[in-house]
């Protein structure tokens, strides 16, 4: 059958196409209305698993996109998360426990940060970086002296440890709350003697202070979990958000440990830290997606510090249920999920 030089016969075609594009635009448009869910995340090497999710596509899925925004500490990242400026953070478990301990006692509520896992751990992460011609050679030197260090993070904690290891009294020391932007100049100009800081800030320090400086590391009194938090309310209201990115964060450390050398540049997000650097800084963390003993441990250790040097006598305090979300990890990857009475206490909900 001819068909002629007519274009009558296009007309069904070109209705179902247009159909067909009126969909496709309206779905965009209703993409592009959502807004994006943003993860506030850390420029060093312990939140590499952040940065190679985002840039290898692992967060990419149904719902919204996914963004990643970066803060100079877990203490800001867990600011903006309670206020609701974003909806996952990365952070040390010192500002985590800081805010429970505040919220100990309230009724439950959405907007309390809960853990949905670790990400990494290490035990090399924190240093005291002070000026020599100061008369400071070793950590007994640091009697007498200014330290700045950012109040309520992972530093204030590795000092607490530091301290009585080399026999430093709380009272010999004058300690300063120090934004970690400012630590530099404040050495340069005598503010302090001395701050404690962490990877990759020291190395910024180092480069930034225009003196002779000595760095102090203990490898063995402190072993940081570097947590994804979120609000309660997120894991009730979405859980499938929530199983998304703690997805995106299983292949990501997967991809970590199996391709080493290849994300190499994903390790910081900042340029002027060499590739040796960073394979230094690598070698000191261990990259694991898990909710088990050692990060109970870890909470349960800073939350008796805040509590001792806070609250005498008895004090509210709260539960690993109160603080730990396990169904996103429970239903993406159960095998990480090594916390027996959790598992018990989910098992026995669900059967009701």
């Amino acid at each position: 059958m001819t068909r002629g030089s007519g274009t009558h016969w296009l007309r069904p075609h070109l209705a179902r196409a247009g159909l067909c594009f009126l969909a496709t635009f309206l779905s965009c448009q209703v993409a592009l209305a959502e807004p994006p869910v943003r993860v506030s995340g850390s420029s060093w090497v312990h939140d590499a698993a952040t940065r190679v999710a985002l840039e290898r596509g692992y967060f990419d899925g149904q719902g919204p996109v996914i963004k990643v925004e970066i803060e100079g500490s877990g203490k800001a990242s867990l600011e903006r998360l309670l206020a609701g400026e974003v909806e996952f953070a990365k952070m040390a478990t010192t500002p985590l426990a800081r805010a429970l301990v505040d919220r100990a006692g309230k009724d439950p509520g959405p907007q309390d940060p809960v853990i949905l896992a670790t990400t990494s751990l290490s035990n090399q992460t924190h240093h005291v970086l002070a000026v020599r011609d100061r008369g400071i050679d070793n950590p007994r030197d640091l009697a007498g002296r200014r330290i700045g260090m950012l109040f309520d993070t992972s530093a204030e904690f590795f000092w607490s440890l530091f301290a009585p290891i080399h026999g430093l009294d709380p009272d010999d020391v004058e300690l300063v709350d120090l934004p970690l932007e400012d630590m530099a100049e404040a050495l340069e100009k005598g503010e302090v003697d001395a701050v404690v800081t962490w990877d990759p800030w020291v190395y910024r320090q180092r480069q930034a202070v225009d003196r002779e400086t000595l760095t102090f590391s203990e490898r063995q009194i402190y072993t940081m979990n570097w947590l994804l938090v979120t609000r309660r309310e997120i894991v009730d209201e979405h859980p499938e958000l929530a199983d998304r990115v703690i997805r995106g964060y299983q292949k990501a450390v997967d991809t970590i440990l199996a391709e080493p050398e290849q994300v190499i540049e994903y390790q910081s997000d900042d340029p002027e830290l060499s590739s040796e650097y960073l394979r230094e800084m690598r070698e000191q963390v261990i990259f694991q997606l898990s909710l088990n003993w050692a990060l109970l441990t870890a909470m349960e250790q800073q939350l008796n510090w805040i509590l001792h040097r806070e609250i005498p006598g008895p004090a509210m305090r709260p539960k690993p249920q109160d603080y730990i979300a396990p169904g996103p990890i429970s239903r993406v990857a159960p095998e990480q999920l090594m916390l027996p009475e959790i598992r018990r206490t989910m098992d026995s909900s669900d059967g009701s």
